[in-house]
Parts: structure tokens; sequence; C-alpha cells
């Protein structure tokens, strides 16, 4: 099952730095989940407990700019990288990670090139009769 995060784009008047948000978190989850692929399921739900909480906090800092925005921006892309961990991976703004493929993934192909660069093996269990 397939993580959804609520994002600015579902409101009516999304804020004017939303591509920008949206385009270098396509490049920073991936190297978020290679810097986290070393922790344990447990620190990475975690991780995503206290990301979800910092970001829940400055948020606005985030899309508006403020004291926190870096911070904020660190712990989106983090938080968003453990997701990537669960089965089913995370979708936020449109965008899917994944560390392997399943049933109605999006990105069948970006979710094997994560495997890869987190080192996990994404090959799918076979079956011994």
């Amino acid at each position: 099952m397939t993580t959804h995060v609520s994002s600015p784009t579902d409101s009516a008047d999304p804020p004017r730095n939303l591509a920008v948000l949206v385009t270098t978190l396509h490049m920073a989850v991936p190297i978020a989940m290679r810097k986290i692929a070393g922790l344990t399921d447990h620190e990475r739900r975690e991780l995503a407990g206290q990301s979800a909480a910092w970001v829940a906090e400055h948020g606005d800092d985030l899309l508006y700019g403020g004291r926190h925005c870096a911070a904020a921006y660190t712990m989106l892309a983090r938080g968003l990288a453990a997701l990537a961990f669960t089965p089913g991976g995370v979708t936020f703004v449109g965008k899917h990670w994944c560390i392997r493929p399943h049933l109605d993934c999006p990105t069948p192909q970006a979710s094997l090139l994560h495997a890869r660069m987190c080192g996990i093996d994404s090959t799918p269990a076979t079956r011994v009769s």
C-alpha cells in the first residue's frame, strides 16, 4: 500500500516556489534514501515521525521562506526517504519513491534504480515448491 502524503498542490492557491520544491525533491529524496539505507526499519519509522513533526511545525517556513526553511526541507526529504522504504513506497506532489517494484507502482524502473543506489536486492522473492 502506497503512502500518500497531502501536499500544497492540494490547495487552490499553491505557493510560487512550489515548482522549485518539487524539482529539488526529485533529486534530494533519492540522495537521502542512500544516506539512510543502513538504518533499521525501526530507526526509519522514528525518522519519518520526527520529520513529520518538524515539517508540521515549520511547513510555512518551507513554503514561504523563513528561519527554518532549510531544516524543514532537509527533514521533508529525509521523511519521504524513510517512507520510500515502507511497502508500496510514498507519493508526494505527484512524485513516487520506493525501493521495490510493487502492484500499481507508477515508477517500477525508478524503484530498481533506488534499490541499487541503496545496495538493496530488489529482485522478487521466488517460491520454492
